[in-house]
């Protein structure tokens, strides 16, 4: 049998994007298998653990990635940099604010010097002279050869993933490069995450939520549960102090004018991916006069709602599981023969072993990326070859893996604080299982759960509006036909809503276009943050 390596894949988290449920979760459960190509072999891509609303788009098959853009002008993507953007271009140095900042170098990203500093914020913007959060930042200086353009911020997701560790841990120096040349690169850790103001007390995550059996009873009891978060949170509350009830977006927004205003910078330009999409929709509707130029890579659902963002989420998970089955069929793909009976029988193995809901979670988190997708295929190739499902539980141990620097009080905060609707009453939350297990029975008790992420958790509620853009300065959002996390129709209404928004159409397979995108994506992003050109209406990158 041919053996294959699986190295911590995150399990799916709601915006960064669906939180996991249960002690079988594989974000506790993966380790490495032994693998045939040795120790050098490349593990499967984690899902964004930066870790995210819906009507789930067709999932199409994706392109030749070797096909031409259709409706992208290469002439226009290979803008003019030959002169720096007076729209941009940095202000006259007054020493204040950037003295303020305190830059000092902190070690190196690549080949390249790293530099920190700190802003200081206030906990609460309603008393400005009240108890003060330090926001971290972390910068690389533009490359001196090129036309300067200002500070660009990353956010690559979340809530409650390390803006910093991810930013430089994601992107490589190359697509800096790629996409933002004479750029000062600076992520940053949104406010109550890593560097900037976290505190333990974090839940344990068997207690994360309510168990739905198969027929829909809750175990050990939706208000047992809601009192248990209740107590939890009270508990988060003390040890957190003030900060805690102020971790939502809208905080997080007017954190990022306050480092705008630090940086010396006339404009905000942002690049935002997954939940970065709504701090950059957010700041472009708080602060049109001083938005610049905003990228929003794989957009969330504009309107703030959990439940309809682990519907969606869930939809597109069942469409993926369908592509992949009907990629075997045509052998798009090296599957084994009836490739939809193996998975039965996989399925049933697993469930004899009392593994269900692990290997399902597990499944479902190999289907959001390609490797993933090879990593599947493998899967049923084991179930035929052992149809005893003996070595299923290798596949599974305890305290491997999980989410690096993800904060799950940071994100069930910031969920709780944005959403526009109240958490659902064990009433709603049934019907949800029924509507969910009408759909799909594998995959429903896998999503089921996330919707309850606010039941009994206390926070100020603080939701946020739905986002419009009245800046002269349009934004550019890129939407995946196959994202897992953040359907496609998502960046449609996220375009829609917005007005001043360009969508660009990415046929890739994925989460996020800068990673997993083609190189026309790339050049489009380029061409609109250096000289401000946009793609044509309609326009797709394959």
């Amino acid at each position: 049998m041919k053996t294959f390596r699986f190295s911590g894949i995150a399990c799916i988290m709601t915006l960064a994007l669906v939180a996991c449920g249960g002690e079988d979760s594989p974000s506790s459960a993966l380790s490495p298998l032994d693998s045939d190509e040795g120790e050098g072999s490349a593990p499967a891509e984690a899902a964004d653990p930066t870790p995210v609303d819906m009507v789930p788009a067709e999932v199409e098959t994706p392109a030749d990635p070797s096909a031409d853009a259709q409706g992208v002008d290469a002439e226009s993507a290979a803008q003019d940099e030959g002169a720096p953007d007076p729209d941009l271009a940095p202000p006259e140095d007054s020493g204040t604010a950037r003295a303020e900042l305190e830059w000092r170098n902190c070690g190196q990203f690549e080949d390249r010097n790293l530099q920190c500093a700190e802003v200081l914020v206030p906990v609460d913007y309603d008393q400005p002279e009240g108890e003060q959060v330090s926001i971290a930042m972390r910068r690389i200086q533009a490359n001196p050869l090129e036309p300067y353009h200002g500070a660009l911020l990353f956010n690559p997701g979340g809530p409650g993933g390390e803006g910093i560790d991810s930013t430089f841990a994601f992107f490589r120096g190359d697509i800096f490069d790629a996409i933002a040349p004479g750029y000062d690169i600076i992520g940053f850790d949104p406010r109550g995450v890593g560097a900037s103001g976290e505190t333990g007390c974090g839940i344990q995550p068997e207690n994360m939520y309510p168990g739905a059996t198969p027929t829909g009873e809750i175990a050990p009891g939706f208000a047992d549960f809601v009192a248990y978060l209740e107590a939890e949170g009270e508990r988060c509350e003390a040890a957190w102090g003030p900060l805690f009830r102020r971790l939502g977006s809208n905080n997080v927004v007017r954190d990022l004018e306050e480092m705008r205003k630090a940086l010396n910078e006339p404009l905000l330009n942002f690049y935002g991916a997954s939940y970065g999409t709504r701090l950059g929709s957010l700041y472009a509707h708080s602060y049109p006069e001083t938005t610049g130029r905003i990228v929003l890579d794989a957009a969330v659902q504009p309107r703030s709602s959990l439940i309809e963002t682990v519907r969606g989420q869930f939809k597109q998970a069942v469409n993926l599981h369908e592509l992949f089955l009907s990629r075997c069929d045509s052998a798009e793909l090296a599957c084994p023969p009836d490739a939809r009976l193996v998975f039965d029988q996989l399925l049933a193995s697993a469930s004899a072993l009392g593994l269900e809901p692990a290997f399902v979670n597990l499944w479902t988190t190999l289907l959001l990326d390609l490797e993933g997708v090879d990593a599947c295929q493998q899967l049923l190739a084991a179930q035929v070859a052992d149809p005893s499902g003996a070595w299923i539980p290798s596949l599974f141990s305890e305290g491997g893996g999980g989410s690096v620097g993800f904060s799950d009080v940071v994100n069930r905060s910031v969920h709780c604080t944005d959403d526009a609707f109240e958490p659902p009453t064990q009433e709603e939350f049934e019907s949800l299982g029924a509507e969910f297990r009408q759909l799909s029975p594998v995959f429903a008790d896998t999503f089921l759960p996330s919707t309850t992420l606010c039941a009994g958790w206390p926070v100020t509620r603080d939701p946020v509006p739905m986002p419009t853009a009245t800046t002269a300065r349009p934004l550019l959002v890129i939407g995946g036909t196959a994202d897992g996390l953040t359907p496609y129709e998502w960046s449609q209404q996220m375009t829609e809503a917005l007005g001043s928004a360009t969508l660009l159409t990415s046929n890739h397979y994925g989460h996020g276009a800068v990673t997993r995108g083609s190189d026309c994506v790339r050049a489009v992003i380029r061409a609109y943050l250096t000289s401000g050109s946009l793609p044509a209406t309609g326009a797709t990158c394959s």
